[in-house]
């Protein structure tokens, strides 16, 4: 599940990686320090931070929770609970000229983001220390677009004439290996991750990349709006070359050129929900036995160039795709590869270039989501900072807005949402015995991490210049990359976190079994520690919930209580599951956003992981309620139940303006189902819901007997 719903529309793509399950919003054992010169001091001990938070004023207080004003009580709450909970917000809360969409995940979003910008100015005014001037000047050359203007392609040409150098097509992998190296991902996406049958290792991958259009689909579809969607990628591509000098005509013919081998390569990509799967995309494979049925990829020289000269083994994710990127290698022309390989570094370099590469990026980004406006400078450069400088930037937030309170209460609530899985893990009627066994042995091996992490990295080592900012974007691209190869072969560090401190998002990752909440997600109106019980279970219980039970669905059930991917369900109960898994994604597949069904297989792990969270966090809320003494269906605030409380909390917390071109996207490569979707699908499904809004059998927020479908109710 992702709570955080504002992510790059063009690269929504399930990660293979880990197979890791984002979802917005400890441990019971601490996992170990790293010794490693690649991460500072614990924050403990970063003596800076400790003098800012005694001079600092705590920060003033943020709207908690659910509001009566967001609702609209015009609208059915039979036929439509989640208008009816906040269609008074989405009435008052247009999207904004720059954004794809507007929500209460997005006032979080901002609100993290105004945080992160008082940060970043303070650093570039005064920096206390050389971590902090880092981030100042990575953030002033990201503003200073009077010297990017003037340096104009200059960053990039060094990479061009790199292509442009390239005299054969035999050269081709060498100078893949060169662009992978220097920031540039060009073609194939190479990274670190843990076996997934042997989680001890950390092992390379090899997995399909370098399509400009959001996935692989939009490149076949026959409708109107993808054929014009293809028309202006390819116009897109040709003022992209246009700006560096190319004669539009010459252009034109280079445009259609590399639309001609991105659609080759299209066809031989894993759709969306494929790449989901992950046994479809575990292929262990030897370096010698890549080489010989693939000779003109020279695997070895692009392994060469990357210091992977000893690397044996690793695992091909997409068989296909690689078959033909060597079919493309003999048939296709130098030419077309150096043209193809230009527009890999246009495409990805374009937003840190000069004023024309910037605005001709965006108009085509606008034509995919329908943002009307660019974004402020300021918020790209915070979002650019989060994503190359995150753990220095990360290790400023929480120090300055993350409390131990607010971590003692999350992990309480985690305890009570586990407890309450193992209960239902022993009763569950479509289990038998050996099943349940190595299931609650899983549930009892599940690590969980709370806010950030013991250690941060030292991105110390990165260059970072005043008036280079897409030099500065590379080389932080570049040392990234390298410190994900250099894992390879290492140690699993069982303390590593996949995402920051500051991000408004939540994960599960298999192989680890373990769950992770960013601090930023852990602030109102999702969670307070002050808050009503009902308001912190529905806005925030549901997600931990949800993550929790990506350890149990379609795929997350494929790995067992160490992280390793092996059948421990007997042949009985996987049929049950998978009974129950086909109900929701049938009901999901008759859902339709104006006229476009959703795809169930696509959303079935996140429409499973909110139907398992929503069950767990209410069974948790009412031991809680319990512990408390205070009556679940007694009228308090507003007028509302607590019961009532939660489900409004809930779905307010999902409450989105998503515009029709972002929503259609998002559906086809988004494993995640549209806002207004986890909240009436989910709910229609659950007794405690309908008894406590008295919902009527048979209306579309009421279905009844075998219609519901149930995961650990």
């Amino acid at each position: 599940m992702s709570r955080s719903v504002e992510m790059d529309a063009l690269k929504i793509q399930p990660t293979p990686q880990s197979l890791m399950k984002p979802c917005p919003r400890t441990s019971a054992a601490q996992p170990q320090p790293l010794e490693s010169d690649r991460y500072s001091a614990p924050l403990s001990e970063f003596g800076w931070l400790q003098q800012a938070n005694q001079l600092r004023q705590l920060p003033p207080p943020r709207s908690v929770g659910f509001k009566t004003e967001n609702m609209d009580l015009s609208v059915d709450k039979n036929q439509d609970f989640y208008t009816h909970a906040m269609g008074g917000y989405l009435k008052t809360h247009p999207i904004p000229d720059s954004k794809e969409l507007w929500g209460i995940d997005s006032e979080v979003n901002q609100m993290v983001q105004n945080d992160l910008t008082a940060i970043l100015e303070q650093c570039a005014r005064s920096p206390q220390d050389s971590r902090q001037k880092q981030l100042g000047d990575f953030y002033t050359a990201g503003l200073d677009q009077a010297t990017r203007d003037a340096c104009g392609l200059g960053p990039v040409q060094p990479l061009l004439g790199l292509i442009e150098g390239i005299a054969t097509s035999a050269e081709i992998p060498a100078a893949l290996g060169e662009l992978q190296k220097h920031g540039v991902g060009a073609l194939f996406s190479l990274f670190s991750a843990q076996d997934a049958k042997d989680q001890s290792q950390q092992v390379a991958q090899l997995f399909q990349d370098g399509l400009g259009l959001p996935n692989r689909d939009a490149y076949f579809k026959p409708d109107a709006q993808a054929q014009q969607l293809r028309v202006d990628y390819r116009q897109h591509i040709s003022r992209m070359f246009q700006l560096t000098g190319v004669e539009p005509a010459e252009a034109n013919q280079k445009a259609l050129r590399v639309y001609a081998m991105e659609e080759r390569l299209a066809a031989a990509s894993l759709k969306p929900e494929e790449l989901q799967d992950t046994e479809a995309t575990y292929h262990p494979c030897s370096r010698a036995d890549f080489e010989g049925s693939h000779p003109r990829t020279k695997l070895s020289q692009i392994f060469d160039r990357l210091g992977l000269q000893r690397l044996e083994t690793f695992n091909l994710g997409c068989p296909d795709f690689f078959a033909t990127v060597e079919s493309m290698l003999g048939d296709t022309s130098k030419e077309e590869w150096q043209d193809y390989l230009k527009w890999q570094v246009l495409e990805q370099t374009a937003p840190t270039l000069s004023q024309p590469f910037v605005a001709e990026s965006f108009a085509f980004r606008s034509k995919v989501t329908g943002v009307q406006a660019m974004p402020e400078p300021k918020e790209t450069m915070v979002r650019a900072t989060t994503e190359l400088l995150g753990d220095p930037l990360s290790q400023l937030y929480v120090a300055q807005h993350f409390t131990p309170e607010t971590r003692s209460k999350a992990e309480s609530m985690v305890s009570d949402i586990l407890a309450v899985l193992g209960e239902r893990i022993r009763s569950a009627s479509w289990m038998g015995s050996d099943t349940k066994a190595e299931a609650l042995k899983k549930l009892e091996s599940m690590r969980y991490k709370i806010g950030y992490p013991d250690r941060f990295k030292d991105t110390g080592k990165i260059e970072i210049r005043q008036d280079d900012h897409a030099g500065n974007v590379l080389r932080s691209k570049a040392a990234a990359f390298q410190e994900d190869l250099d894992r390879i072969g290492a140690p699993v560090d069982a303390s590593r976190w996949l995402m920051q401190a500051t991000e408004v998002n939540a994960y599960y990752d298999p192989s680890n079994n373990e769950f992770v909440f960013p601090a930023a997600i852990l602030q109102p109106p999702y969670f307070d520690p002050a808050a009503d019980l009902a308001i912190n279970y529905g806005a925030t219980g549901a997600t931990i919930g949800h993550e929790i039970t990506h350890g149990f669905d379609d795929e997350g059930r494929k790995f067992d209580s160490q992280g390793n991917m092996r059948d421990w369900w007997s042949a009985q109960d996987l049929e049950a599951f998978q009974e129950r898994a086909e109900a929701v994604k049938d009901q999901f597949s008759k859902l339709k956003f104006e006229d476009k069904p959703v795809n169930g297989e696509l959303v079935l792990g996140e429409a499973l992981a909110d139907l398992g969270g929503i069950e767990l966090a209410y069974g948790a809320f009412e031991k809680a309620m319990q512990r408390e003494q205070r009556d679940l269906h007694r009228p308090g605030r507003d007028g509302f139940t607590p019961a009532q409380l939660f489900f409004l909390s809930y779905a307010q917390s999902w409450a989105t303006n998503l515009r029709p071109e972002a929503a259609r996207n998002r559906m086809e490569i988004d494993p995640h189902p549209l806002p207004e979707f986890r909240v009436n699908a989910i709910l229609a499904n659950f007794p405690p819901f309908q008894q406590a809004f008295e919902i009527q059998p048979g209306s579309p927020m009421g279905r009844q007997g075998e219609e519901q479908n149930k995961l650990w109710s």
